[in-house]
């Protein structure tokens, strides 16, 4: 299992324990503010999350070496004060050493190579597990790719990981990894303090130790509670004391509800508005000088589930894809804020070509047909899943007609709860079809998109493979420049030839607040910077 699914974010993590109400909303401090939240899918530990709702926690109460420049994607030292390297395989780190974490403990070179070892363990079935695969020894420490997972002849440690001192490690890869810098900033590379290899991650998880500007001090069914981390000395120091994620996505809960909240003022934000309410720019006058559309990097694309035997072919896979009108999905749905999808890669990735699947992303209606008969077309009915609270209904309802219309399938949508309850069905093998996972991520690489559909990777839930695609990723990251750009190029080229996904289009965020908020700013991830947004 070599280099996986890098900064790729999944969408979906953390079980919630009970209630499906939003708790009716009491006075707000000056420097207090309330959020739309979404269901966390896991523990929130920082290994084992990799959904966007977990990630929308992880990304203000947790500290990595780097961080990413909210405007560009770019990375920039944050735990690290440098990360040096001459031959893009053997790195040193040195850290902050006036950084602490919630408790005031130092964090410290021993505590990233505890952490990181503790998650590339196989046996501690971390779901980011894959993500430490570039470093040396990781293949060591994995499990089986069949049977069952046993600590019996399994490294503990990643050989390729050594401390120097307090506040110095080194960092060996596998192979020459020019990006490795940019790839450490994925949450899962934040550091556990001493005190989690003592009490355990299931304590960790009820009260986290974070290096972040925010720590975690409640969490229900209901609401997630991020209050400042006082110890915290890092970068963009927050001037919010308290933010109060709501969960929306509860049954009786729904963009729509988020929305007129922030409307009425007892929601301060949102980063989902309604499609009906785009119609007309009713929004925007209901929503006046407190609402904007960003440029995010989110691609929005349907997973084929690889359990579905009736899938198999990439005839139809690719029939799929030719039988969808994206232009008249994105302009009737969405009103013109979401643009056709070309490529398996945002636009906003720089100077890369990204038009892989511009023919396969470009309605066809009589290739559809032909391949879907040559495929022997689709017995019974195929559904469609995605969660009922993200405003997701209207465009798979219209996705299902064009299908119905142009090749005959029975298309059904079929609606979960929200993100947790589809991707734990997706990973209980309870979903054929298609499905909708969001993706995100702050890092804006081709591999941060790619990397999803590579063999073992963590994030490959419809357990695609094609070893062709895996060597040209394999050699992508090794290396620099118009090498890496034609290598990543020839990698996408195959996923139009048997597609595992879908591409259907990259979006502007469409978000809302109420009158207390200033400086709102979204990263490329379409989250609020919850570090620079101030109350008035």
């Amino acid at each position: 299992m070599r280099g996986v699914a890098r900064a790729a974010v999944l969408a979906v993590v953390t079980l919630l324990l009970a209630g499906c109400t939003t708790p009716a909303p009491l006075p707000v401090p000056a420097d207090a503010i309330s959020v739309r939240g979404c269901t966390p899918a896991g523990s929130l530990l920082p290994g084992d999350t990799l959904d966007v709702c977990g990630i929308q926690v992880l990304e203000q109460s947790t500290a990595r070496l780097v961080g990413y420049e909210p405007a560009t994607g770019t990375p920039r030292m944050d735990l690290a004060t440098s990360i040096e390297t001459t031959d893009q395989q053997n790195f040193t780190v040195r850290l902050d050493p006036a950084r602490r974490y919630s408790d005031g403990t130092p964090v410290t070179a021993q505590d990233f190579v505890d952490t990181w070892s503790w998650n590339a363990y196989g046996p501690h079935q971390q779901l980011g597990r894959s993500l430490f695969s570039v470093i040396d020894g990781a293949d060591a420490m994995a499990c089986p790719a069949q049977g069952p997972c046993l600590a019996t002849g399994l490294a503990t440690r990643l050989r390729g990981l050594t401390v120097l001192d307090e506040h110095t490690f080194t960092i060996r890869t596998s192979t020459p990894t020019p990006d490795l810098i940019s790839q450490l900033g994925h949450p899962a590379f934040a550091p556990y303090p001493a005190a989690f290899f003592t009490a355990g991650p299931d304590a960790y998880s009820q009260r986290p130790v974070t290096a972040g500007a925010f720590v975690v001090t409640t969490r229900s069914a209901t609401q997630i509670v991020l209050e400042r981390n006082e110890a915290y000395t890092g970068p963009d120091r927050p001037s919010l004391r308290r933010v109060e994620l709501r969960m929306y996505d509860q049954p009786g809960q729904s963009a729509t509800k988020a929305y007129d909240d922030v409307v009425a003022g007892t929601l301060d934000f949102t980063d989902t508005v309604p499609t009906d309410l785009l119609l007309d720019g009713r929004w925007a006058k209901e929503l006046e000088q407190r609402h904007k559309l960003f440029d995010t990097a989110i691609l929005t694309s349907l997973t084929l589930s690889g359990r579905d035997r009736q899938l198999a072919d990439p005839r139809l896979r690719r029939a799929l894809s030719l039988a969808t009108d994206r232009s008249r999905l994105t302009s009737q749905v969405f009103q013109d804020t979401a643009t056709p999808a070309t490529s398996w890669v945002s636009p906003m990735v720089a100077d890369y070509p990204g038009n892989a699947c511009a023919q396969l992303c470009t309605l066809d209606r009589n290739q559809a047909q032909r391949l879907y008969r040559d495929a022997g077309g689709y017995t019974g009915q195929f559904t469609v899943s995605v969660n009922a609270d993200g405003g997701h209904k209207q465009w798979a309802d219209a996705l299902c007609h064009q299908w119905r219309s142009t090749l005959g399938l029975d298309c059904q949508v079929r609606l979960f709860d929200n993100q947790a309850a589809l991707l734990a069905a997706v990973r209980a093998g309870q979903v054929t079809g298609a499905y909708r996972l969001g993706w995100v991520s702050e890092q804006t690489s081709a591999d941060s998109y790619l990397s999803p559909f590579e063999t073992g990777a963590a994030a490959n839930l419809s357990g695609w493979s094609d070893p062709a695609y895996d060597r040209a990723l394999a050699q992508a990251r090794t290396s620099t420049g118009s090498a890496a750009v034609e290598a990543y190029a020839r990698a996408e080229a195959l996923l139009a030839e048997n597609p595992p996904a879908i591409p259907l289009w990259t979006a502007k965020t469409a978000a809302g607040w109420s009158t207390r908020l200033a400086d709102v700013q979204l990263n490329r991830a379409g989250q609020l910077d919850l570090r620079t947004v101030r109350t008035r």
